[in-house]
């Protein structure tokens, strides 16, 4: 504890020089050490210079794991400033009762004898005095979770009970077999007895990997440590010692819960203002046989698919019911779920109270002061997340005929990294041809909170959806009411008023029709000459803006007057839409530009300035990838992911687990776009195998095998981890498999337009030599790799014949091995 002159990252510094060198070795000791940084309350920084123009947080407290675990509520606060520079920090135990947390179901409990029954018996139980399925199906759960607890309550005081009295009989067999005076009928005794203590064991674990939310958990690696510390480190980033309010730092319950509950009330209040409505007519419309299909009655194989759908064991809602439970008792509640669905269907109407969430707050920043340093996330009842899902799926059928081909977000055969390289392709091409581009990165304020119901069902409306898909639509938003999760605990209930909740699963669908009245407003102002987005390649494909749900990218050339016009657009949108604009936050970027005129620009219009490279969905964009330090930030995440003390608690068969279902998703993403250095790839190895064989960063341990037996696959001998460089290759082969799909996708066309393509319509790849910022020159480069060694793409792809305008008679491998240009078949048809 104390001043350890150093920081952890650039957003503990303000006005003072970051060393990132001393950064990541202050971080590497942390983790070594297996020391938790507990969070601070209070104030952000513990140091500053006497004009407050320079501020640090250089003291904290490092705590190990066992503090945690002996004092449960240790908190930090930053205390008002005392000696000349520094401000005091006080580190105790804050026991506070913000509540008791809501009823959860656990999965485990469906194996104890005796609770099939209990559900049965419970569910079949009438509800008198009412007609509306809905009411009827939340009375029944409602009735169902109250036996539920009290059944629980008895259970678990006879299984804590039953474990003492076993454990008091293992321990006076085992003084008798130690003293020698242990008969035969003991030794087996005590082996019985053992076996009950691990059954009973197996349900506590079963509940702490759902606890710990460990997706990756594996049968005979129930490692109660790494779960509790799983739980623990969970805990503590979640947990919320304080808010500030009117600059006053505020830590009793009641207030607290208070201003969260005001605050997000707020946040989703109506509001009244006057909005213009859309005056345009441009919009995709729905086909009649595709109003047809979204109008028809759901099916029990419709609904039954929809319960499949959603996660088993996500996160429940205030009804405490995951669908793990309602898969498993199907046959004893499926037709009630009918019910409700055919009474939402006709009715258009949910009741009130039949659509509750929780609103679960995640930490946007480290130490978290502000209501608005968290983001919410709405956790949905199972009642209405059924109809939530029957709606989604059906949008599903027709989104991607109804949104331009800008949005990629939920569209079929759409990626969400399609945004990224056509980005990254134009701005190389801009740079290659020395023109000059106007990059501008909007920030939407909490885009999914504030959106308009009013637009979202104008925009509906405009597209061709019936009245009764509207009215479905709004009786799932007008029925939505909402209470946050303070530390487990829920404040009081409110209504919804305006914006989607992120969680359901109809909010994404929904938001991108929205962003369609984006989409069809710029092309408008595009069209009448008010706004020019940028031609691209030897095809001339104009191209104005990229869309991926509220994440929006706007191009044009560089100008003064297209800057300006940037804003009014964003500013009409936003007096439309409700999708406030934040302006602070977005970015100008200018490629081919002198940085000192991008500012200029940017401050002329309100927005921030930025360079090359940014981050644009989750990757860098104009960056080089051929360096290596370019792919610091995932490697990071990487080296973060393998904790030591994850690597302490786990068997090494957790660690395999880990390693196969956990690490790869993080490398995945850069790796779907840019090819690895072979430097990279190596430290990435060596990260992974150092994590496996139980090493520290810096310690030598023996491993056993060579690290290439272990990626190899089990039919080899191996583990069947797989190699991230064949991964690699892998995923960029796939762009040309996608390529050769689809070869009129956006993405595709801007790829053709800007390197040009070959084959019949150019649907076959072409790649140039320019550009080391070209995601396709470098996928190209991994190809030739390849064909140099005898393996081309090209004799591993069969087309499976479809659609007759997008297979090559003669070209193409339909037909075996050959295409039917090759020999014998081409001069049969010769002959």
């Amino acid at each position: 504890m104390g001043d350890f002159n150093e920081v952890r990252d650039a957003s503990e510094r303000i006005g003072t020089v970051f060393h990132e060198h001393a950064a990541r070795d202050f971080n590497q000791f942390i983790d070594d050490s297996a020391l938790v940084d507990v969070p601070l309350g209070g104030f952000s920084f513990t140091w500053s210079n006497m004009l407050g123009n320079k501020m640090s947080k250089l003291d904290r407290f490092l705590l190990s794991e066992g503090m945690f675990d002996a004092f449960q509520h240790l908190a930090a606060t930053v205390l008002e400033k005392g000696i000349p520079d520094h401000y005091p920090i006080l580190l105790c135990e804050q026991k506070v009762d913000y509540g008791p947390p809501p009823f959860r179901l656990f999965h485990s409990w469906m194996e104890f004898d005796g609770f099939d029954k209990l559900v049965k018996d419970s569910w079949e139980e009438p509800v008198v005095g009412e007609s509306n399925a809905l009411i009827i199906f939340k009375k029944k759960l409602q009735s169902l979770k109250n036996k539920i607890k009290h059944w629980n309550n008895i259970r678990r005081k006879t299984s804590e009970a039953h474990k003492t009295q076993l454990r008091s009989e293992v321990e006076e067999i085992q003084t008798r077999v130690e003293d020698g005076s242990a008969s035969t009928n003991d030794i087996q005794k005590r082996v019985h007895l053992i076996k009950q203590l691990r059954d009973i064991e197996h349900v506590e674990n079963l509940d702490l990997a759902q606890k710990a939310k460990v997706k990756w958990a594996i049968e005979g690696d129930e490692n109660s440590s790494y779960f509790h510390s799983s739980i623990n480190r969970k805990r503590r980033q979640h947990a919320i010692h304080g808010v500030i309010k009117d600059g006053v730092w505020m830590v009793e319950p009641n207030m607290v819960m208070a201003e969260f509950r005001d605050h997000f009330r707020y946040r989703f209040s109506k509001d009244d203002g006057v909005r213009p409505t859309i005056l345009s007519d441009s919009f995709l419309k729905l086909s009649p046989n595709q109003i047809t299909s979204l109008d028809a009655p759901f099916s029990c194989e419709e609904i039954k698919k929809a319960v499949w759908d959603c996660g088993s064991d996500k996160a429940p809602g205030p009804d405490g019911f995951t669908f793990g439970f309602f898969k498993i008792f199907w046959e004893v509640i499926k037709e009630d779920v009918f019910a409700l669905v055919r009474s939402f269907q006709n009715r258009r109407v949910i009741p009130r109270g039949c659509n509750p969430s929780f609103i679960a707050l995640i930490p946007k920043v480290k130490d978290p002061r502000f209501t608005s340093d968290f983001r919410p996330i709405s956790l949905i009842g199972c009642q209405y997340k059924i109809i939530g899902k029957l709606l989604a799926n059906r949008l599903a059928m027709v989104i991607d005929s109804i949104v331009s081909p800008e949005q990629s977000a939920f569209i079929k055969g759409g990626h969400i990294l399609d945004g990224p390289m056509m980005l990254s392709e134009i701005i190389a091409h801009f740079k290659v041809t020395r023109r000059k581009l106007m990059v501008f990165k909007v920030d939407f304020e909490k885009a999914y909170d504030s959106l308009s119901w009013n637009f979202l069902f104008e925009v509906m409306n405009k597209i061709g959806f019936t009245v009764n898909w509207i009215a479905w639509v709004k009786a799932a938003l007008t029925s939505s009411r909402a209470s946050v999760l303070i530390n487990e605990a829920p404040t009081e209930e409110f209504d919804v008023q305006r914006g989607l909740r992120q969680g359901d699963p109809l909010s994404p669908f929904l938001f991108v029709l929205a962003m369609e009245g984006f989409h069809v407003g710029i092309s408008e102002a595009c069209r009448a000459g008010v706004f020019q987005g940028v031609s691209v390649g030897s095809s001339n494909i104009r191209i104005s803006h990229l869309l991926y749900a509220d994440d929006a990218i706007l191009l044009c050339d560089w100008g003064v007057q297209n800057a300006r016009r940037i804003i009014q657009m964003l500013r009409v949108f936003q007096l439309a839409s409700g999708l406030k604009i934040n302006l602070t936050k977005s970015k100008l970027i200018g490629i081919g530009v002198d940085y000192i005129e991008v500012h200029q620009i940017a401050e002329m219009i309100g927005c921030s300035a930025s360079h090359l490279p940014f981050i644009y969905l989750g990757v860098p964009v104009g960056c080089n990838m051929n360096r290596i330090n370019s792919w610091k930030p995932m490697i990071d995440k990487v080296t973060k992911k393998l904790s030591s003390w994850k690597a302490k608690l786990l068997s090494i068969g957790g660690r395999l687990t880990l390693l196969k279902s956990v690490v790869g998703s993080l490398a995945i993403y850069y790796m779907s776009i840019y090819k690895v250095p072979a430097t990279v790839l190596k430290l990435l190895e060596s990260l992974r195998a150092r994590f496996f064989w139980g090493a520290d960063l810096g310690e030598r341990k023996l491993h056993w095998i060579a690290w290439n037996r272990v990626l190899s696959s089990r039919d080899s001998g191996g583990l069947g981890v797989g190699s991230m460089a064949a991964f690699n290759k892998a995923l960029l082969f796939k762009w040309i498999w996608r390529f050769r799909d689809n070869p009129n996708a956006l993405w595709a066309r801007i790829v053709t337009s800007i390197h040009g393509g070959r084959g019949e319509g150019g649907s076959r790849p072409s790649f140039s030599r320019f550009g080391g910022l070209s995601p396709w020159v470098n996928i190209g480069r991994a190809m030739e790799q390849l064909v140099v060694k005898g393996l081309h793409l090209d004799n591993f792809c069969r087309i499976k014949v479809g659609i007759e305008d997008k297979t090559s008679f003669w070209r193409d491998k339909w037909l075996g091995d050959r295409s039917s240009s090759h020999g014998s078949i081409s001069e049969a048809f010769h002959a």
